[in-house]
């Protein structure tokens, strides 16, 4: 089945939404026309606020180091007029003002737009920062806001991360997993920056696992959430030496959900690992009161090759206290994936194994394609 299916169905069950019929309304705005060594084309949609809808045009090139032109247009949310033009990359306006920096971010909030930028310098990775309008007339000058150490011959490589959160006073994280070597700890060091390009928080933790092997990118996913502090989803996958110790069909990567107290620096993980069950993925929902973390996991005994999908796992965490309720298992029932189903048996059946044992097993399994 559809991972989005599977999302859909958990939400439902945990979360105890009803799912309604909406009906869209589609205005088509008027034909614009853009010319690639002019404007460049249209390359995606970057944010939003209340009023505007922003997006960035490039020219058309093969590689990125060929981009020379990048501009953000904001756009009336209502009639799709461009209400704001701002030139990023142009050979003639701009290129000394950015010369060896390259593009990385923008984010926007109601009445404000930040732009950041990268720049290699020496034995240094160093991030700038420029904020505009909401119409995207410059407020803030370009800034350097961070530099890490990225010297050669680190396993792994420095590698950042930005984001804001709207809903907690327009907050942004600057973050980074630092450089290491294999078989060290990996830390993240972070800043919280304001409006006027001050900081109001800054820390350092190590994430619950060593450095493996190469990497230049994140081993983590991230997100400031709307209480205020850093949750962080992780994948881990076990030593040689410790998965000899698995049993048949156990899942050598465990997922590791962590929340970060940006006050104090102070990490919070809790691993899901549970016997006889292998963990195939999870999510988590902040809300006022409690986190709310779920996932889907194959019972081994069922399957003890431990492909299926057999139901889902539930836990509360207290958003003070961070300490985690029991864990909840649900299993699914045939009846209930019949009905479910019921109009999509032969997509459920794919790649069905005819035994007796596997039918079992399947007839109680939301699978994946």
């Amino acid at each position: 089945m559809k991972k989005s299916l599977m999302l859909l169905l958990s939400i439902f069950l945990l979360c105890g939404n009803i799912l309604n019929a909406q009906y869209l309304d589609i205005n088509w705005s008027k034909k614009q026309i853009y010319k690639n060594s002019l404007d460049g084309f249209f390359n995606s949609y970057i944010g939003y606020n209340s009023q505007y809808v922003y997006a960035d045009y490039h020219n058309l090139s093969v590689r990125k180091k060929n981009i020379k032109k990048l501009n953000i247009m904001a756009f009336d949310k209502n009639t799709m007029k461009v209400v704001g033009k701002l030139e990023l990359i142009d050979p003639k306006t701009t290129k000394e003002k950015y010369k060896s920096m390259k593009y990385y971010k923008t984010l926007t909030f109601e009445n404000i737009v930040y732009v950041f930028w990268t720049k290699q310098n020496k034995n240094k990775t160093e991030l700038y920062a420029e904020s505009f309008t909401n119409l995207l007339k410059r407020s803030n000058p370009l800034t350097k806001v961070y530099e890490v150490d990225d010297i050669k011959g680190n396993d792994k490589a420095p590698a950042l991360f930005i984001m804001g959160n709207k809903d907690i006073g327009e907050k942004i994280i600057i973050g980074c997993e630092l450089p290491a070597q294999k078989k060290q700890n990996l830390d993240v060091n972070y800043k919280v920056l304001n409006a006027d390009f001050k900081f109001e928080a800054a820390g350092q933790f190590t994430l619950p696992f060593i450095v493996s092997g190469k990497s230049s990118g994140l081993t983590s996913s991230y997100e400031l959430g709307d209480d205020g502090n850093l949750h962080i989803k992780s994948y881990v996958k076990m030593s040689k030496e410790e998965a000899k110790g698995l049993g048949k069909g156990e899942n050598s990567v465990l997922p590791y959900y962590s929340i970060v107290v940006l006050e104090t620096a102070e990490i919070k993980t809790f691993p899901f690992k549970f016997e006889n069950l292998n963990i195939k993925n999870f999510n988590y929902l902040v809300e006022d009161k409690s986190i709310k973390v779920f996932g889907f996991f194959c019972d081994l005994k069922k399957d003890p090759k431990g492909y299926d999908t057999h139901g889902i796992f539930y836990s509360l965490i207290d958003v003070k206290t961070l300490e985690i309720s029991d864990v909840n298992l649900t299993n699914f029932t045939k009846a209930q994936l019949d009905n479910l189903f019921k109009g999509d048996k032969k997509d459920r059946n794919k790649g069905a194994i005819l035994s007796k044992k596997k039918s079992d097993s399947q007839a109680e399994s939301l699978t994946f394609d």
